[in-house]
């Protein structure tokens, strides 16, 4: 009987552990899509973005669930699920705050950039940036 107490509060211990983190999860919604192809510039060593003229309507339900002390979480927009490698806080050129996150997609297991940020109509933006193919993806 003191073996099972004893595993039983090892047990909850353990859990406590794993979900005590302070993990905050929000929803957003876009309506909208655009792309971009992305051409490596080895003269100023950094992309060029070529925008491919295709904004279109394009609803994604994304769900973030991040943990910014442990650089961790998960992101699932509409099928699309990516495992989260870094968070981290920026301000752009204009004054802009943004949250840039690192992730990889648990697909096709390629590295992405997500970058968030308000409009200045106060809307959510949402860029993805995939490297690998070599594609930018906005939403808002």
């Amino acid at each position: 009987m003191v073996m099972k107490k004893f595993i039983f509060l090892f047990l909850m211990s353990l859990s406590n552990l794993v979900y005590g983190q302070d993990y905050k999860t929000f929803n957003v919604n876009t309506t909208v899509r655009s792309t971009n192809t992305m051409i490596w510039n080895a003269g100023k060593e950094g992309w060029d973005f070529i925008d491919n003229n295709d904004m279109e309507s394009f609803n994604v339900g994304w769900h973030f669930v991040l943990n910014s002390q442990l650089n961790s979480g998960t992101i699932t927009g509409n099928n699309v699920s990516y495992d989260v490698t870094s968070i981290s806080k920026k301000v752009t050129d204009d004054n802009q705050a943004m949250i840039v996150i690192k992730a990889t997609s648990t697909r096709v297991y390629n590295e992405v950039t997500f970058i968030l940020t308000t409009t200045a109509n106060n809307d959510i933006f949402i860029g993805v940036y995939d490297y690998k193919a070599r594609k930018s993806y906005y939403y808002n």
